[in-house]
């Protein structure tokens, strides 16, 4: 374990070049200059960008004053959204899409990681008990100080939407609660913990008499349903697949419960038949190592998955046994796919999985996850001076390498004189501390958060930080 804590601190610490990605952010380049603030809302950001599938550098990114993607390329000057802009000449900084995590539980990321002593086979056993096992006792807390604490904690490092489950109301997009997703207009994701109704029950063995299967069904929705994201085969025993090939409709007395095109949260015990109808139904998979491995000893076989072409994107689950950031869980991701997977995953593939990919999955193609034109303005500047390769400087992303955060354009976290130079944050933001020394931080916190910047740090003198020292991995 000690040899595997190491390989992660030089994942946090060092940059691994990438072939093929030319990138010459060196440790003494400028920092970020905010030239005249310009008579418009709108930015222009002078970087070098992440894209879908390469990387500019340098590069021009055009952000129009209604919170869209107008221009991205080597010169965005010409474009009419420029004229009034206020420029942001940052040589030393990565531009990527704001980070999308497609799984957490909001209401628990309160709550410090806990140590587990024993390994489970399903999820059963430590929700209630069985078979044996000691159940973990575990208390949510949805009110409004606890949850915007944990989507700021998430937010600080470039986090900007979120399937958490609950709203923080104000901060993160929260994809699948209609009320909360700040200006998106496509259906509402559809997030269920129980697919197969089974909270009360547990998991059964050879047969599919799941209450959804045996119980009249439910009304369908009344409105247009977006994609369905479930917790689906979290565990490693039989019970788990038999739960998989019920809902999937391969067993007697079951039938396809999982539309194609669904996004499965874990999918661990599948055999490659079960990942060959994932990848012929276009289903996704939100890979949560972390949590995985430290409550099973295992995780989705992510080899299988990715050489079959399902999509796959990450998510945190949560911070008991799971990340307490996005980055935090690239960073895990990272050292089990070089020390277990031969690095079969690139720095790029696995910062898809927090973009791209998740928006995919989620439905959101072209309005969030991509630096394209036309897309919601939701970017983040982080500090890539001194890395090698552009995406280390997302995996390695800490509150004080990330210099700016916008959702829609707006400012919401970033250095101080950024953010006191910005029309649209000016006279808007507050002091952030976090932590001790390093580069001062603002916040802008929405009018419709309903708890104010002291009453947030009152109320969570006992929660994790919002720059927490992860725990040691657990693989």
């Amino acid at each position: 374990m000690a040899s595997l804590w190491l390989v992660l601190g030089l994942l946090t610490l060092q940059c691994r070049r990438l072939p093929g990605v030319a990138y010459a952010a060196g440790p003494h380049a400028e920092p970020v200059v905010v030239r005249p603030a310009g008579a418009t809302r709108a930015l222009l950001i002078r970087a070098t960008l992440l894209l879908p599938h390469q990387v500019l550098a340098p590069g021009e990114l055009l952000l129009d004053a209604q919170g869209r993607i107008a221009c991205v390329g080597p010169d965005c000057s010409a474009h009419p959204a420029a004229q009034g802009a206020t420029v942001i000449e940052a040589p030393g900084s990565v531009v990527s899409p704001g980070l999308l995590n497609a799984h957490d539980h909001l209401p628990f990321d309160h709550l410090r990681p806990r140590p587990v002593t024993e390994r489970y086979t399903n999820r059963h056993q430590w929700r209630m008990g069985l078979d044996g096992h000691a159940k973990l006792v575990i208390v949510p807390d949805s009110t409004p100080a606890r949850l915007v604490w944990s989507e700021l904690r998430q937010l600080v490092v470039g986090t900007t939407s979120i399937v958490g489950g609950a709203p923080g109301p104000g901060l993160l997009r929260n994809l699948d609660r209609v009320d909360h997703r700040l200006g998106l207009t496509q259906p509402t994701v559809q997030y269920l913990v129980f697919p197969l109704w089974d909270k009360p029950t547990g998991p059964r063995l050879n047969d599919c008499g799941y209450p959804l299967f045996t119980r009249a069904p439910a009304l369908p929705p009344t409105g247009p349903v977006g994609n369905l994201v479930a917790h689906v085969g979290e565990g490693t025993d039989a019970a788990t697949t038999n739960e998989f090939r019920c809902l999937a409709g391969l067993l007697p007395g079951s039938y396809q419960a999982l539309p194609d095109g669904s996004v499965l949260i874990h999918a661990m015990a599948l055999a490659r038949s079960d990942a060959q109808w994932l990848a012929a139904h276009r289903m996704s998979v939100v890979w949560a190592p972390h949590s995985n491995l430290a409550l099973y000893g295992q995780t989705a076989p992510v080899l299988r998955y990715d050489s079959l072409g399902i999509n796959l994107l990450l998510g945190t689950d949560w911070a008991l046994t799971g990340s307490a950031t996005l980055p935090e869980e690239l960073r895990y991701a990272a050292a089990y796919n070089q020390a277990r997977l031969h690095s079969h995953f690139t720095d790029q593939q696995l910062w898809q999985m927090v973009t791209r990919n998740a928006a995919q999955g989620l439905g959101l193609a072209g309005q969030l996850g991509e630096l394209t034109v036309g897309a919601w303005a939701d970017v983040v500047l982080y500090d890539g001076r001194g890395c090698a390769t552009p995406y280390q400087a997302v995996l390695r992303a800490r509150p004080a390498t990330t210099q700016l955060v916008l959702r829609a354009g707006q400012p919401l976290y970033g250095d101080a004189r950024l953010l006191r130079r910005l029309p649209a944050s000016r006279g808007r933001s507050q002091p952030l501390r976090i932590g001790r020394g390093g580069p001062r931080k603002r916040v802008c916190l929405d009018p419709e958060v309903p708890v104010t910047l002291q009453e947030l740090r009152r109320a969570n003198r006992t929660a994790i930080a919002l720059d927490p020292t992860p725990p040691a991995p657990a693989f």
